[in-house]
């Protein structure tokens, strides 16, 4: 029985946050809804912000009469049945689209204006085709969903998760986020363990990306802390995640050149009595920086932090022996770089400092599929590589420590009821240059052998 449900409110596209507009193309535009504004899509046409607002996301919109949209269904390609029949007698002929370029345009201007319907340009396409008739259904169907994509002007409103945000930006820059793949950061954030009540150090370089990933796993009651260049933060995507209030209020800066407290930036406690609205203002507002700065250096000297997250274009060596004393015993560390090589001399750093063990360096790697019925297969074009990802557990020796094995290695130690290994026992070594302590001879052996054999006889 199918019933009808109502989409929660937090997927419902809100006034003021930031959405992904993805068009017919497959490219992306990011876009903040402000009431009342109109959004351009070039040649797609454009639309009322007000049209989709309190509409759920994933929703396929057509622009028709010019700024009007409805909702799209897309057809549906698995229904397409497959026939005997095959392409092998179509030839790659440039001149089996018997329109010209120039009423192809003509017909592409009148269906941005609104004059023709782009269904019926689509068709008109189809139509003076020479070879679609020879087409395979599946081809068809394929050649059709092909010029949609160029001729349509449909949208969705795409909501802006944490996997729809690495997937833009490594689809459309992915320099600026340091070439992350989205399966990469799913590896990072996973090996981090990041959860609730977890303190985590992130050193980021991907213009806020790891610290999206580091917010989205934490709750209420955790704590994230950015080392950063300069003094004010430049984390732009994170304007993008729409995070409420709370969630940023658990987010810390803190600058390279800031670490220690006597590196504080200097605030005078002036007298604000005789301050203009103006000054007043300013005063307050370096007031509370001051007071952020003095929160986030307490919250380092703190230390014991749960999780280390390094994503930069400098020495992860460097970063290592700055940060390493703030995290906790038996706590993970997660190094990213697209390429290699920097994590090749921090993994030899590694394994000769007993600050840390089991480094490992993997390569992430993933194959997308078209999943359709009985024409499953890779896509033909993918990504080469998604990074390489150092991991590594931080220990610390402890005084309180004990070795389960000594030397001479003895029967393993049973643990005491309070959970704790005893102390090794030792050996008991016998002097032979004692008098008392005689050393039998083999006859005296074979003699007491032999008494302890009729004892048990009689």
């Amino acid at each position: 029985m199918a019933t009808n449900t109502v989409p929660q409110e937090g997927h419902l596209v809100r006034a003021h946050q930031f959405v992904l507009i993805q068009l017919t193309s497959g490219n992306y535009k990011t876009v903040q809804l402000k009431p009342g504004s109109t959004v351009e899509l070039g040649k797609f046409g454009a639309f009322q912000t007000d049209d989709i607002i309190g509409k759920p996301f994933g929703v396929t919109y057509e622009v028709y009469e010019k700024k009007r949209i409805r909702p799209y269904r897309a057809a549906d390609l698995s229904a397409v049945e497959e026939t005997e029949a095959t392409n092998r007698d179509i030839l790659d002929d440039p001149n089996g689209q018997k329109l010209s370029h120039q009423e192809i345009e003509q017909l592409k201007q009148s269906s941005i204006e609104g004059e023709v319907n782009h269904e019926q340009l689509v068709e008109k396409v189809v139509e003076n085709n020479k070879h679609f008739e020879k087409k395979t259904e599946f081809s068809k169907a394929k050649y059709i969903q092909r010029k949609k994509k160029k001729f349509f002007k449909l949208f969705t409103v795409v909501e802006p998760t944490l996997y729809n945000v690495c997937d833009y930006f490594f689809q459309k820059n992915p320099t600026k986020t340091r070439d992350i793949r989205v399966d990469t950061l799913s590896q990072m954030v996973t090996y981090a363990n990041i959860s609730a009540y977890s303190r985590t150090l992130v050193v980021d370089d991907t213009h806020g990306l790891l610290l999206c990933a580091a917010l989205t796993r934490s709750t209420v009651h955790s704590q994230v802390l950015a080392l950063m260049e300069g003094d004010s933060p430049s984390f732009e995507i994170l304007k993008l995640m729409n995070f409420p209030p709370e969630t940023l209020d658990r987010l810390h800066y803190l600058s390279w050149n800031r670490m220690s407290k006597d590196e504080a930036a200097f605030f005078d406690e002036r007298d604000t009595s005789k301050m203009d609205d103006k000054e007043l203002r300013g005063h307050e507002r370096r007031r509370k920086t001051y007071e952020k700065l003095l929160a986030s250096q307490s919250l380092l000297a703190a230390g014991d932090f749960d999780a280390l997250l390094i994503a930069s274009q400098y020495d992860p060596v460097s970063i290592l022996k700055e940060l390493v004393p703030y995290v906790g015993g038996s706590r993970p560390i997660v190094v990213y770089s697209p390429s290699k090589e920097p994590l090749i001399m921090a993994a030899a750093y590694m394994k000769t400092s007993p600050d840390f063990i089991n480094p490992q360096i993997t390569e992430s790697w993933m194959r997308e599929y078209q999943v359709l019925p009985g024409r499953t297969h890779p896509l033909m074009v993918m990504s080469a590589g998604g990074g390489f990802l150092l991991t590594a557990i931080r220990v610390y020796d402890s005084p309180e420590a004990v070795p389960i094995f000594s030397t001479p290695r003895l029967a393993p130690c049973r643990p005491s009821r309070t959970g704790r290994l005893p102390p090794p026992r030792k050996i008991a070594e016998k002097s032979t240059s004692s008098p008392s302590a005689k050393v039998p001879s083999e006859s005296e052996n074979s003699t007491s052998a032999m008494t302890m054999e009729t004892e048990e006889s009689k």
